[in-house]
């Protein structure tokens, strides 16, 4: 009997499930190359999986169809990394060539909620139409207390939140000639707040990156700009929505059904969000901007997290958006320099 371990898979429920039911700790995973720690016989996760499989997907040759254990990847990313052979691994969960003999067709079945259409139409009317009472659907639904939609919204925003540590570093960039104090480096006044990503001209938030050359590209210096760079430490644990690859990190069998439908819908959604947080707008700012400021004023209502984390558009590493960060209660200032963008290589050079 085939055996799997909890690092074939990055759904957390799974993970937890075969600690739960191990066999064994020292027996070797017949599937992956990770460290394993547990194994479980593969048939006892075939549950799980028929439930993906059958509130999904359709067997058979259709348009967009596809090998099933393609078509699961693509959709859910519930196999990890360390897997060689996904579709073995799903044909021994199964264990029934009738489901999958290890390259059986699917399609994936008509979603009955599409949230990201629906986010593209409130965009729209954010902009030309109603900017504080919006009729779109994904306002009616999602964004109201006690639908189903919504709670599923709030599960999720737990499963992307990730903590982070006292004592975790950040970086912040502002285009000066000098070192600037330390009031200077944290989140701007409200009189002089802008529009920026997340928030609204005249609400304040720090922006901040994981890394020294992500902040810097953020500012977007010209040639031979120096740069003030701060590193802010953090003096109180908190929390963030992670939208950097909120597909990997969701765990769809979490959700029964139609939760799993509507659950997937607003992966789709994030996904596109999540794109949209993280390219800067030049011209349009206040019009451009509206629709990303409406979602993170909405996350920060639902007051279960501390900011928002997406990915820089300039160097694929992080940004992290605090929404209501005081510099002597939130971070301390540890370090500050001047980088200047050299002329010849286009590189961060400390002064």
């Amino acid at each position: 009997m085939t055996k799997c371990c909890n690092t074939c898979f990055t759904d957390s429920e799974l993970r937890r499930k075969i600690r739960t039911d191990s066999i064994s700790e020292d027996s070797d995973c017949d599937f992956c190359t990770g460290e394993t720690e547990v194994t479980v016989n593969c048939e006892s996760l075939k549950y799980d999986f028929e439930f993906l499989i059958d509130t999904l997907f359709v067997k058979g040759e259709g348009e967009n169809s596809d090998d099933l254990s393609i078509l699961i990847q693509n959709k859910l990313l519930v196999f990890s990394d360390n897997v060689a052979s996904p579709s073995d691994l799903l044909k021994n969960i199964l264990n029934d060539e009738r489901i999958y003999d290890g390259s059986t067709r699917y399609y994936p079945r008509m979603m009955e909620v599409e949230f990201s259409s629906y986010w593209t139409e409130l965009r729209q009317e954010l902009v030309e139409k109603n900017r504080f009472f919006p009729q779109n659907r994904l306002f009616t639904s999602l964004f109201r207390d006690q639908s189903t939609e919504n709670r599923v919204f709030i599960e999720l925003v737990g499963q992307l939140t990730d903590s982070i540590p006292i004592g975790s570093n950040f970086c912040r960039a502002r285009i000066a000639n000098n070192i600037l104090d330390d009031d200077q480096m944290g989140k701007p006044p409200k009189k002089l707040a802008t529009d920026g990503r997340a928030n609204p001209v005249g609400i304040a938030y720090l922006y901040t990156s994981e890394e020294i050359r992500t902040s810097v590209s953020e500012v977007r210096p010209s040639i031979g700009n120096t740069i003030c760079v701060a590193t802010l430490s953090s003096l109180l644990k908190l929390r963030v929505i992670d939208l950097t690859a909120p597909r990997r990190k969701f765990n769809p069998t979490t959700f029964e059904d139609k939760e799993l439908v509507i659950a997937l819908s607003i992966v789709d959604m994030l996904e596109q969000l999540s794109m949209e947080l993280s390219k800067p707008i030049a011209q349009d700012r206040t019009l451009n901007y509206l629709p990303t400021q409406f979602f993170c004023e909405f996350i920060k209502s639902l007051d279960l997290v501390d900011g928002v984390k997406f990915s820089s558009s300039f160097d694929g590493q992080n940004n992290i958006v605090f929404f209501e960060p005081n510099n002597s209660n939130y971070f301390s200032i540890t370090d500050k320099k001047l980088a200047r963008i050299d002329a010849t290589q286009h590189t961060i050079v400390d002064i």
